[in-house]
């Protein structure tokens, strides 16, 4: 129930508030000063759901007509209709029109006349890049623009959402899609709400490609001894063409392998490959360590504390390996060596160099698995590659020593 203005006797005011109950016994103003001026004897009605205030008496006749969809902000639809400025007439709603029939002007001055308001329906037009029916282009974005007439302001949902305004010819942008969407964009206005949507397709999704980078076969990051030799592959898919970028350059095969020799620097190497689909990106990195622990250089000469043994360091393509020297005579074989540069540290540092017992005279191409014994010991020839990958030997981890080392031990069988 709403009641809409009103003359006051106590305060001789025309009043322009506004309260509704939703019982007739409890009331809630909704607004204490209306858009409309205050008065009586108006016409009021609800009418293509909205709330209408219409004529009346404000020290004078009038014959304004406002409206309201929520009975608190009202809309001037007009400040002067064709029919006579009254009030005291009958406002009804019939075959989609409001009409007023009589109303009374001075004292004593009835009216018999008919009038019916022809209030135009609204209507509303979207269209996505300025079609009913458009389709895209897959992960692409589409131009939303709408017309409206007859409204004041339009309501955007499904796949958008917002108060919008009555038109806009710069549109809105949906951003970038990858399946269908529908957007819905309803006006209202003094004779109702009209509203249409329009439904933006995509075409069929091309496949993003894909790049796969490895240096000697790692997704990194490789750790490398200065000096170290490596290799960098790649393979891709859905790709036309790569490039490398980072720390080489130059156009690509889609798939394929370098090598890489000599590395006494860090580097990354990038590549990226372009297809219909759009670019993919893979990175590796390969890291120059000198690989030294608690300052033990390449060549140092090591033993735990306690112990007599005493072993000779290298670093190799991020490994760390000890060899045991057989024996004093074996130490003083070697000039360069003095036994004042060996440096004792605990068992766990000692221990995180792993002992090798793969050597190989220097001028000679024969690989020997040592088995240390005291200060002697057997030495056996590894006869063919395929024999040492078998053992599950390490390349890295052989070392070059003089021809009185090796022969310092006896020689066993073959392994073949």
């Amino acid at each position: 129930i709403w009641i809409m203005g009103g003359y006051s006797n106590t305060s001789s005011l025309y009043k322009n508030d506004i309260w509704s109950s939703n019982d007739g016994i409890n009331w809630t103003e909704e607004s204490s000063a209306a858009g409309w001026s205050g008065r009586e004897r108006a016409g009021n009605l609800v009418f293509n759901n909205k709330i209408w205030i219409v004529g009346g008496y404000t020290g004078s006749y009038v014959n304004d007509i406002w409206y309201s969809s929520d009975g608190r902000t009202f809309i001037e639809e007009t400040s002067s209709s064709s029919w006579q400025p009254c009030m005291i007439f009958a406002l009804h709603d019939f075959s989609n029109n409001m009409w007023i029939l009589g109303g009374k002007i001075g004292a004593s001055n009835w009216l018999n006349n008919v009038w019916k308001t022809d209030i135009p329906l609204p209507s509303a037009n979207i269209k996505a890049n300025l079609s009913d029916n458009p389709t895209i282009t897959y992960n692409t974005a589409a131009n939303l623009t709408w017309t409206s007439t007859n409204t004041d302001s339009c309501v955007a949902s499904d796949a958008w959402d917002g108060v919008k305004s009555a038109s806009s010819s710069s549109g809105e942008s949906t951003g970038d899609l990858t399946t269908t969407k529908t957007y819905t964009i309803t006006c209202t206005g003094a004779g109702g709400s009209a509203s249409d949507s329009v439904v933006v397709k995509t075409s069929e999704a091309t496949a993003l490609p894909t790049v796969n980078i490895k240096a000697s076969g790692s997704d990194g990051p490789v750790i490398l001894s200065s000096g170290s030799s490596a290799s960098i592959s790649w393979d891709s898919t859905g790709a036309t063409s790569c490039a490398a970028s980072g720390d080489w350059s130059g156009g690509k095969a889609v798939s394929g392998a370098e090598s890489l020799v000599n590395l006494t620097q860090s580097k990354k190497y990038t590549i990226v490959c372009t297809g219909a689909g759009g670019t993919a990106t893979d990175s590796v990195e390969i890291t120059i360590s000198s690989g030294e622990i608690n300052g033990i250089a390449e060549g140092s000469l090591i033993r735990a504390t306690g112990d007599i043994d005493v072993y000779i360091v290298k670093y190799k393509n991020g490994k760390r390996f000890k060899r045991l020297i057989l024996s004093p005579s074996v130490f003083n074989s070697y000039q360069h060596l003095s036994w004042g540069n060996i440096k004792e540290y605990d068992n766990a540092t000692v221990n995180l160099f792993t002992t090798s017992e793969l050597v190989r005279a220097a001028g000679d191409s024969k690989v020997y698995k040592l088995y240390p014994a005291g200060d002697t010991g057997q030495k056996r020839w590894v006869t063919t590659s395929e024999a040492f990958v078998r053992m599950d030997f390490d390349w890295d981890a052989v070392y070059e020593i003089n021809n009185t080392d090796r022969d310092s031990y006896l020689t066993g069988a073959i392994i073949e």
